[in-house]
């Protein structure tokens, strides 16, 4: 199995979706390489709070708009 080398980190970002820009809270975790014993991973975000400037929205929004939330969130840190 291969060694993960990256660690979680908590990170924030801004993301434009639907037009509103939103502040976006969670924990990122790299891509890692493919090698010959391990298939490497996509990079992830884990998103914890959204603010719409001090108003966290996250408890607003559906299950399918906090994944697009997501994946603006890890285009934002490639």
């Amino acid at each position: 199995m291969g060694q993960r080398n990256s660690l979680y980190r908590k990170r924030t970002t801004q993301v434009k979706y639907c037009g509103i820009y939103l502040d976006v809270e969670g924990i990122y975790e790299a891509a890692e390489p493919q090698t010959y014993d391990y298939p490497g991973s996509s990079a992830e975000f884990d998103v914890h709070k959204v603010y719409v400037e001090t108003t966290d929205i996250m408890d607003l929004l559906s299950d399918e708009q906090l994944e697009d939330i997501e994946l603006l969130a890890v285009e934002s840190f490639d």
